[in-house]
């Protein structure tokens, strides 16, 4: 993570695409996700999470000491985030193929918006409970277990 104080990496100028620093990011968030449609926004784990249809798409975190925007990315896309983009996998979630930027430092936001905007179709599309980086329910939709009891036959009186 080192590296990540030093600046955008060379791809990001390569693209065209300018790295800067946000006043105040999360209210460039809240605008950005404001403007798709159907997001809500909820607290949860104690920082503003963003859904649709069930699915959260990004958040806004601070981790060890710097505030970050996490955006739920396809994993197959994720390695290639990190190493071209200067992403870094999100604690605890990162398996899933959550990728965050640092927005304390110089962030490359035309990359964070079009992410958000493919999280943001992705989950629109999805039936609630499913994600596309897993292919499996998540785990506050499966059904709950009900009890089954076994049927007592009646006899003939």
């Amino acid at each position: 993570m080192a590296g990540l104080l030093a600046g955008p990496p060379p791809m990001i100028a390569l693209l065209g695409m300018k790295a800067t620093r946000k006043a105040n990011a999360l209210a460039w968030l809240r605008r950005e996700c404001c403007a798709l449609k159907d997001v809500e926004e909820k607290t949860a784990w104690g920082h503003p999470n963003f859904h649709v249809g069930g699915h959260t798409i990004a958040t806004f975190e601070v981790f060890r000491g710097r505030p970050s925007i996490a955006i739920l990315a396809e994993r197959d896309s994720q390695d290639f985030l990190i190493k071209r983009f200067g992403l870094f996998k999100t604690p605890y979630s990162g398996r899933y193929g959550w990728v965050s930027a640092w927005v304390d430092a110089p962030a490359p936001w035309t990359l964070i918006r079009s992410l958000l905007k493919e999280a943001h179709d992705r989950a629109s599309t999805e039936p609630r409970g499913v994600t596309s980086t897993t292919g499996r329910r998540s785990r506050s939709s499966k059904r709950t277990r009900k009890s089954i009891g076994r049927s007592i036959p009646k006899r003939d009186l």
